[in-house]
């Protein structure tokens, strides 16, 4: 019986050996579309204990980061493309997980078409075009405020103006 027993642990034993450890790559927020000047962040997660360096890429191109954290302060749409990130362990004898991958893809801008100078006490209509995807017109309501830009571009933040 107990030749029987240690028969099966040590079958159990070489099974969890031969599970090739695994990662998983996540966007943080993991919008399908992000605009330019929003940031994003990717981790990189292994399944098993410490130890592990991460190696990061971008198309064909390694980015040189060994942390399991990558963060882009203000995507452009030259951040856009396929990220994929592995781990490994090891010097002598270097072993690399399977990679993992998230797209990322940044289209178009924001802009706002109101005139140049806006003063009103009433609510101002603004026309929002967000190129590559659709239309949509966001109402924004103003008490007694008077708007004075030389641009025609307003930084708004998602997820934080209501669509009318």
């Amino acid at each position: 019986n107990y030749r029987l027993l240690s028969c099966f642990a040590i079958i159990i034993l070489r099974q969890l050996r031969l599970a090739k450890p695994f990662v998983i790559l996540t966007q943080d927020p993991d919008y399908k579309v992000m605009f330019p000047g929003e940031s994003v962040s990717f981790s990189c997660h292994i399944n098993v204990s410490s130890g592990w360096e991460y190696v990061w890429h971008k198309g064909g191109s390694v980015l040189g980061i060994s942390e399991n954290k990558y963060l882009v302060n203000s995507v452009g749409k030259g951040n856009s493309g396929l990220y994929t990130c592995k781990a490994k362990r090891g010097t002598t004898q270097v072993f690399f997980t399977d990679s993992s991958q998230v797209n990322l893809e940044v289209k178009g801008k924001f802009l706002l078409s109101p005139q140049k100078y806006i003063c009103s006490m009433h609510a101002l209509k603004f026309n929002v075009f967000i190129f590559h995807l659709c239309q949509a017109r966001f109402l924004f309501y103003f008490s007694a405020l008077c708007l004075q830009r030389k641009s025609h571009t307003y930084k708004t933040k998602r997820g934080q103006t209501d669509i009318g």
